[in-house]
């Protein structure tokens, strides 16, 4: 206390290398702020992080700046907690009475349209599937998979398929569907993978090996993972088969206005409309545009504003002050 002119905290402790003062605390003393009572000092009261509404909405507004895949809705506590923003889902949770209320007070549409136990029954499950094999023809014959649903937001689907209905594979079987899984092992196999990814090019009209975002598509995801894994990736089977190379000169990333162009046509191809994040990259089988972004052109915040300047947008800030405005005239209420 003569060091730091306070009562130190767990933290500044730790930093100190005094773990073991640390863990006495709580063993013998029952915590930190026990101690202070004892000593007579002013109990520790800790803060709530995004404990209000406002200090919420600007750390949504940080998550939208840097997934802007998103595109400004509210993922689930799964998709925080993966991506990094656990303190974000743990506070609506806590803080804020849930997902749904803070999409109800912010004015944003909700993931889960379904009320609690209603997919519970078989007749409003498959009358919900039907809406989406309509929607979504590639899986006219069979069912998308839990990932897919969740990816596309029927999360409540996913869950009660799961937990009521005994699952996938017996959903699709009770609906008469193929199941999409395979054999156990088979995906270990080059000719059963290197047949599948014939069929998938015959089925599709493709004159080439499809990347990895093209499978992930059309839900082979697990396809497009054994490829990568098991089998060189996509680059070694489009060189047994022949088929050209999707390859660009190394150099020619240091140019900004053909990274710029790169980054455009895929955000085209794959429907986004800002430049998603490193991950979404990475898995979408774009690592080169996300190394050059970092490596030559200032890092993804940098980059995202020359982008949109190119594309003659707003910048970013801009985009977010507006969005700002919005919310503070009672947009989000």
């Amino acid at each position: 206390m003569k060091e730091t002119g306070h009562f130190p905290s767990a933290t500044e402790l730790n930093k100190r290398n005094l773990k073991s003062l640390v863990q006495a605390a709580y063993t013998y003393h029952d915590g930190f702020n026990n101690i202070r009572k004892k000593m007579g000092l002013k109990l520790f009261e800790q803060k709530k992080e995004y404990g209000t509404l406002e200090e919420l909405t600007l750390g949504l507004k940080k998550m939208w700046k840097e997934h802007p895949e998103v595109k400004n809705q509210i993922p689930n506590d799964d998709w925080m907690r993966k991506n990094g923003y656990s303190n974000l889902g743990h506070s609506i949770y806590r803080n804020h009475g849930g997902f749904r209320k803070v999409r109800e007070k912010l004015g944003i549409a909700q993931l889960n349209r379904y009320a609690r136990g209603e997919l519970k029954d078989w007749n409003n499950l498959t009358k919900e599937l039907k809406k989406i094999t309509k929607k979504y023809t590639q899986y006219k014959d069979t069912l998308p998979s839990t990932n897919w649903l969740r990816e596309n937001g029927y999360y409540g689907i996913a869950s009660s398929i799961i937990k009521y209905h005994g699952g996938f594979s017996s959903v699709r079987k009770k609906l008469g569907k193929s199941d999409l899984r395979r054999p156990n092992g088979c995906l270990n196999d080059f000719n059963y993978v290197l047949n599948s990814v014939k069929e998938i090019m015959d089925k599709n009209s493709l004159d080439n090996v499809p990347s990895y975002s093209f499978l992930y598509s059309i839900n082979e995801s697990s396809l497009a993972y054994a490829i990568g894994k098991y089998h060189g990736g996509i680059r070694k089977l489009r060189d047994f088969l022949g088929k050209d190379q999707i390859q660009i000169e190394c150099g020619k990333w240091k140019n900004l206005e053909f990274t710029m162009n790169q980054a455009i046509d895929f955000m085209k191809r794959e429907g986004y409309d800002h430049l998603p994040g490193n991950e979404i990259l990475k898995k979408m089988n774009m690592s080169s545009l996300s190394t050059a972004i970092s490596k030559y052109h200032g890092g993804k915040e940098t980059f995202r504003e020359k982008l949109n300047q190119f594309r003659q947008r707003p910048p970013q800030r801009q985009q977010l002050a507006s969005l700002l405005e919005q919310y503070a005239s009672g947009g989000g209420n």
